[in-house]
């Protein structure tokens, strides 16, 4: 299923939203420029979770070696 970049963040958005740990945010609004890491509203464990989401959701596979977990706004 191709998605446009609009879709994927809005999809992306809407899971962070419901599995992120609200208390590990400082103020917990997110949008596209958001920085998921530095924000705390996702640890290491929740990127690999949300890149999964995004594999299962988008039928692509993410090669994790090309990931760059300081680039890792919406």
């Amino acid at each position: 299923m191709a998605m446009s970049e609009a879709q994927l963040v809005d999809l992306v958005i809407e899971w962070v939203r419901s599995n992120h740990r609200p208390g590990n945010s400082r103020n917990g609004e997110i949008s596209a420029g958001t920085d998921l890491i530095a924000s705390g509203m996702l640890d290491s464990f929740g990127f690999i979770d949300l890149i999964v989401f995004i594999e299962t959701q988008s039928g692509c596979r993410i090669e994790l070696t090309t990931l760059i977990p300081a680039n890792s706004a919406l």
